[in-house]
């Protein structure tokens, strides 16, 4: 009896703070659209500096954005402009880092109005708006990540609060921002600021099927383990698969099917190789899924 398996293919993952995704919120996240850029101030009302605080500014916008009151929703974004934030970049992080930071954070800063308020209403389409809020400092910041290079890079220590939004019982989170406190108010900082520090780690992003099985350049089918032939097991295989920025397999895990047909699996995709993805010209890691089905014939 001879057995065959076929590939499917990659199949999509969402979930928390993809640093990038195809989804339309990224499309939102990145329209940098000309606009006057805001102008630094009092945020709306009085949000004291705690979790607590940076969640009820976040549940006040969604309601300002959803009853689409203008005067509001103004109000609250040009209160999320850092003060004097050149300044503040280098107190922060000294001045080589600084000075990065700042470059790209003006440089984003018109389009932060159009970002901020895409963001709100993608999630309020999903009906996302259970707010959370994430403090991350020394303690909290996991090695190897963006948010161990932020704090790392600090030379003078200080707080970033991650925000995303989602609804119960529903995995799927909206990645709203990074926040920080500056001068008697919480400031929103975009994510491609950060990934100006000499020690941030590659950006991954989250990537579909028909995308990265577009960029296989290098397969090697599982082989049919003799075991499972005799056994007759069959069923689908599902990886975790992450890609480094070279195209090469970086990481891989089994997340689901029979652990003999997942070990062959696993064995054939890690010599798979990719194009390399590119994000604003820069080569990125893509974090996705592989299905292969095995049929017994």
């Amino acid at each position: 009896m001879r057995g065959r398996c076929g590939i499917v293919g990659v199949i999509l993952v969402i979930g928390l703070s993809a640093v990038a995704s195809g989804s339309s919120q990224e499309v939102k996240q990145d329209a940098n659209a000309a606009a006057p850029a805001p102008t630094a101030g009092a945020p709306e009302g009085t949000y004291p500096e705690s979790g607590e605080g940076l969640k009820k500014l976040v549940d006040d916008m969604f309601v300002a954005v959803k009853s689409k009151d203008e005067a509001k929703i103004s109000s609250y974004i040009a209160g999320l402009a850092i003060p004097e934030h050149g300044a503040w970049f280098v107190q922060t992080f000294g001045a080589s880092e600084g000075a990065r930071l700042e470059a790209k954070y003006s440089e984003l800063l018109p389009g932060m109005a159009k970002q901020i308020t895409g963001i709100l209403e993608f999630s309020l389409q999903g009906e996302r708006t259970t707010v959370d809020v994430t403090l991350l400092q020394n303690q909290e910041a996991k090695p190897g990540g963006m948010a161990r290079a932020i704090v790392d890079g600090m030379v003078r220590p200080g707080v970033m609060y991650k925000v995303g939004s989602g609804k119960p019982k529903v995995k799927f989170v909206s990645y709203i921002g990074d926040f920080v406190y500056v001068d008697g108010g919480f400031r929103y900082v975009h994510t491609r600021v950060w990934e100006q520090l000499s020690t941030a780690p590659p950006v991954r992003m989250r990537l579909g099927r028909d995308a990265v099985k577009a960029n296989l350049i290098q397969r090697v089918d599982p082989i049919y383990p003799d075991e499972a032939k005799a056994a007759r097991l069959e069923g689908d295989v599902i990886l975790h698969i992450v890609l480094a920025t070279d195209g090469t397999v970086k990481d891989l895990d089994l997340l689901k099917g029979d652990p003999i047909l997942g070990k062959a699996t696993l064995d054939a995709v890690k010599q798979w190789r990719y194009r390399p993805t590119l994000l604003n010209g820069k080569a990125v890691e893509v974090d996705s899924t592989v299905l292969v089905i095995f049929r017994a014939l």
